[in-house]
């Protein structure tokens, strides 16, 4: 009976700690970010807005959700929405710049769903905080979407995202 308190006073303990750990700087993170992906005969627009929880200072988890605009050569424009996951590898250095890799998974909904299930990616960018809990984010990515049938390729490409963020 005691180690039963005594294992749940220190899980308890651990969970209260791991706010802690990152609280110098703000435990949660709010983004917007405006993307561009050429893939391909493609190009893409989205806008996204994500929230990310650190767990330590290094290391963020969150969910995203995106507006996408694709427009295909020839063909027209198709747009579409995502839900997703992420992860954040921050690299703190404890000054104004926050050097990071990330991955995501994402999956795609409304016409442009049709065509693709999935989306997928890595990431590497700069998170620039002028501000204490204010900041910027610049990144470059390789993302790659699934095609929903069989007779839909899977697409590739490198994209480019400028976005704003807050800390709290």
């Amino acid at each position: 009976m005691t180690a039963r308190i005594l294992l749940g006073a220190a899980a308890l303990g651990v969970l209260f700690a791991m706010p802690a750990l990152s609280a110098d700087r703000g435990a949660n993170e709010i983004a917007g970010n405006l993307s561009y992906t050429d893939i391909e005969d493609t190009s893409m627009t989205m806008v996204d807005l994500s929230y990310g929880r650190y767990v330590t200072a290094m290391h963020e988890f969150g969910l995203t959700g995106s507006y996408i605009d694709l427009e295909v050569d020839d063909l027209g424009s198709v747009d579409g929405t995502t839900l997703g996951v992420f992860y954040n590898l921050n690299f703190d250095t404890e000054g104004t710049m926050v050097p990071y890799l990330g991955v995501g998974v994402d999956t795609i909904g409304g016409d442009l769903g049709d065509a693709y299930d999935l989306g997928y990616g890595v990431s590497a960018g700069l998170k620039m905080y002028p501000y204490e809990n204010a900041g910027i984010n610049i990144a470059v990515s390789y993302q790659k979407l699934q095609g929903a049938e069989d007779f839909i390729e899977d697409a590739d490409g490198t994209a480019v995202t400028v976005g704003l963020m807050l800390r709290f």
